[in-house]
């Protein structure tokens, strides 16, 4: 009888994904988060929604700095939206707007 390697560490992960803890659940990722700086003469905007399904209200808001990473100007918002993404898209037009407004040459956005 042949032995096919593949199929015997196929059969040994299924048997023990449906006994064991599952082992993709279980791991965990270590990932480094930090707030990168635009450079130099540049701003950034940094933009972020929040969603509330069940009551199609979010909160939106921002944050303009400099290359030196300090605050320039920032904003946030109640409104009424239908998803997460349609959040982040109303944050993202409101950031578009103050640019326009103040004297910003060069604007990084930057949002998740």
């Amino acid at each position: 009888m042949d032995i096919n390697p593949k199929q015997v560490f196929h059969q040994i992960w299924e048997f023990l994904f449906f006994t064991e803890k599952n082992p993709i659940q279980n791991s965990s990722v270590r990932i480094k988060i930090h707030w990168e700086r635009p450079p130099p003469n540049k701003i950034k905007l940094n933009i972020d929604g929040a969603f509330l399904k069940d009551k199609f209200h979010a909160g939106i808001r921002g944050v303009f700095r400099n290359s030196s990473g300090n605050w320039i100007m920032g904003f946030t918002k109640s409104c009424y939206t239908y998803s997460s993404m349609h959040a982040e898209l109303l944050a993202l037009e409101e950031g578009l707007k103050l640019p326009m407004e103040m004297p910003f040459v060069d604007t990084e956005i930057e949002s998740d």
